[in-house]
């Protein structure tokens, strides 16, 4: 698990109000894309982390990459 103690870092796409409205598609997608590398940053600090958990950050990861790279 991560470090007892230590602070979890700040989501950008979680904290913005009301952001499903303010923000593009492409906006979002970007901000997805760079929460999941903080929390990969985060959890590859701390050591383990479930397996099924982080293979779902790196399937997010994967995922806006993809999108990023090829907008619909």
């Amino acid at each position: 698990m991560v470090a007892p103690g230590s602070q979890w870092p700040a989501l950008s796409g979680g904290l913005r109000e009301n952001s499903a409205a303010n923000l593009n598609t492409s906006d979002r997608v970007l901000s997805a894309n760079h929460d999941v590398q903080q929390l990969l940053e985060h959890v590859g600090k701390g050591g383990r982390v479930p397996g099924p958990v982080l293979k779902y950050l790196k399937v997010i990861q994967e995922l806006t990459a993809d999108l990023l790279k090829n907008p619909m």
